[in-house]
C-alpha cells in the first residue's frame, strides 16, 4: 500500500516518503503538485529530495502551470 501524501506549507504541494529508498539516512521525499485544468483537479511527480529538489520548486512549477 502507498504511503499517505503530506502536507508541505505551500498550496497545492504535497509529499509521499519512499518506503525503502533513503536520502542522508531518511526516507527520500518525493514532491506533488496539485491543480485544477477544465474543471478537473490533476496531481502529478515533479521531483524527489535525492535529486535536490525541494517543495518550494514545487510550489514555483505549480506557479508556472497555473498562469
Amino acid at each position: 500500500m502507498a504511503e499517505a501524501k503530506q502536507k508541505t506549507g505551500y498550496r497545492g504541494v504535497r509529499f509521499r516518503e519512499h518506503a525503502s529508498a533513503k536520502f542522508n539516512k531518511r526516507p527520500d521525499k518525493c514532491f506533488f503538485i496539485r491543480y485544477k485544468r477544465g474543471g478537473k483537479t490533476i496531481e502529478e511527480a515533479v521531483g524527489w529530495a535525492s535529486e535536490d529538489f525541494t517543495a518550494q520548486q514545487a510550489s514555483t512549477i505549480r506557479a508556472q502551470i497555473m498562469h
